[in-house]
């Protein structure tokens, strides 16, 4: 869903419409987006991402970061991920850097960082100001699946950006990148959630 059709669904929700800001432009609240999901029966995930992407906020934002690193710890688990050979430069750069921290201590330090990287890097893909110019963030063009974002209705981010942000090398982004895909993926199906929410209050 584009930008311009969900501030048309608030607008629908919300009697008075989006606040206006400066120079006359629309400026989405919190108590607009409030107005336009609500809780209901919405989980706390794609609300609070809803709150990210639309009415953005610290707060709603270190909520979702902490719910999506809660996930992904979920992830690592659950597949038998381990992150120790991507980050050896960050475990040893700990390691050197607090003398008093023992091998273990800088691992775990280095792995948890890296989970809220994958988290705030998945994150950063679905609110950046970066629509596919084809489709107009739409994710179709001429009736059919975008040929140049794939159906994402945005530009994707080059690999190089990707791995670079986490703190790992091209080699080890080989590794990651399908695990990645998994969390980004997951992530587009909440945003879906939350936008399926917003159009069911309007009918």
């Amino acid at each position: 869903m584009s930008r311009t059709s969900f501030d048309y669904i608030i607008k629908k929700l919300n009697p008075h419409g989006p606040t206006e800001g400066l120079g006359g432009e629309p400026d989405l609240t919190t108590e607009d987006v409030y107005a336009a999901l609500g809780y209901g029966n919405l989980a706390d995930a794609p609300y609070r991402l809803g709150q990210t992407i639309y009415a953005p906020n610290r707060r709603d934002e270190m909520v979702f970061t902490c719910i999506g690193t809660r996930w992904v710890d979920a992830l690592f688990h659950q597949h038998g991920w381990d992150a120790k050979k991507a980050l050896g430069r960050r475990i040893s750069d700990h390691l050197r850097t607090n003398k008093g921290s023992t091998r273990e201590q800088s691992e775990k330090y280095a792995i948890a960082r890296f989970k809220v990287a994958l988290v705030r890097l998945a994150l950063y893909e679905l609110i950046r100001d970066n629509l596919c110019h084809t489709c107009n963030g739409t994710g179709s063009a001429e009736y059919r699946k975008c040929h140049r974002c794939k159906g994402a209705g945005r530009k994707t981010l080059p690999y190089s950006y990707r791995y670079d942000f986490l703190g790992i090398s091209e080699e080890a982004w080989k590794t990651w990148s399908t695990r990645y895909s998994m969390i980004l993926k997951e992530f587009q199906f909440w945003r879906m959630d939350y936008e399926e929410h917003a159009q069911k209050q309007t009918r």
